[in-house]
């Protein structure tokens, strides 16, 4: 059952309902750049790099990581109050933490930009962004932080839907795409 946010009036007059999206597919589905590599019993991500990791301290991962030639970023955990992921770390020394990282491994890297014969610094800024990305969109997952609309003419009949907008920052995107219908 999906939980109504908002209803609001678009300028056509049809009823726009903002919901929370419960059957929204998560993004370790889709076609991913990075892995999370984390230990085995980590609850918040599933390890998914093929870089052999025992969990030990950061400094002796890192180095294992470089190793293998991949590009890594922390993870860190929010667990408060609901759980949000990040690339950085919190300021909460009690709820957050170090979970491991995430990393795009060399193969995976030619795979996806063949053309990339070195790694330069803007390359390696680009990526980094990628990354960082693609763990927000996971975070939101995560704490359920992913809406959708049904827009109802005056007469109460749906006329269209669509689900899927991940993270509060679409919610101005669903706002935009709901706005003429």
């Amino acid at each position: 059952m999906s939980y109504l946010i908002e209803s609001y009036l678009n300028e056509n007059g049809n009823t726009v309902n903002v919901f929370y999206d419960d059957c929204a597919e998560s993004p370790r589905e889709w076609d991913n750049l990075g892995k999370f590599l984390v230990p085995e019993r980590c609850e918040y991500a599933r390890n998914e790099s093929s870089i052999h990791l025992e969990w030990n301290d950061a400094e002796e991962d890192e180095a294992t990581i470089k190793a293998a030639g991949a590009v890594f970023l922390p993870v860190y955990v929010l667990d408060h109050s609901g759980v949000k992921i990040s690339t950085g770390p919190f300021g909460d020394p009690w709820d957050s933490g170090q979970i491991g990282f995430y990393v795009v491994e060399r193969d995976d890297l030619k795979k996806s930009y063949p053309t990339w014969k070195r790694l330069s610094k803007k390359r390696l800024d680009q990526l980094k962004r990628i990354m960082r990305a693609e763990v927000e969109t996971y975070s939101d997952y995560v704490n359920g932080s992913v809406y959708g609309f049904t827009v109802t003419d005056p007469a109460g009949i749906e006329i269209d839907s669509l689900w899927g907008f991940y993270g509060l920052d679409s919610l101005d995107d669903l706002k935009a795409e709901a706005a003429n219908i």
